[in-house]
């Protein structure tokens, strides 16, 4: 009884690792904040930018590089309402993927790219 239960849970888990990345980034799991209740977000005029470089389980070379605007949290009263008071919200995310040579996270025209 205890051979098939482990069994399962490792087919269950290799298939995870290998699902993953078809349902996320590749290398980077980019995702926006949220401010707190009672807060709203106003944009500012600044970005983040982020990379990671990685190899696959299977093999191949990933890359995932995101770009965010930064967000400050107000409340009805204009002060800063939440810890941090400000959050990312992500405006751009890219996925690379190829069987040969690492990727290369180059920043170039103010954000990070993967080549």
């Amino acid at each position: 009884m205890k051979y098939p239960l482990k069994l399962a849970m490792v087919v269950l888990l290799a298939v995870i690792a290998f699902a993953a990345p078809l349902f996320a980034g590749y290398c980077l799991n980019c995702y926006s904040g949220w401010c707190e209740s009672g807060c709203s977000p106003y944009p500012t005029n600044q970005f983040w930018t982020v990379c990671l470089s990685c190899t696959l389980p299977d093999g191949t070379f990933a890359c995932t590089a995101c770009l965010f605007q930064i967000y400050l949290c107000l409340n009805a009263q204009g002060y800063q309402c939440s810890y941090p008071p400000y959050i990312f919200v992500l405006v751009e995310e890219v996925n690379t993927r190829r069987t040969y040579q690492p990727y290369s996270c180059v920043y170039r025209y103010g954000k990070y790219h993967c080549e």
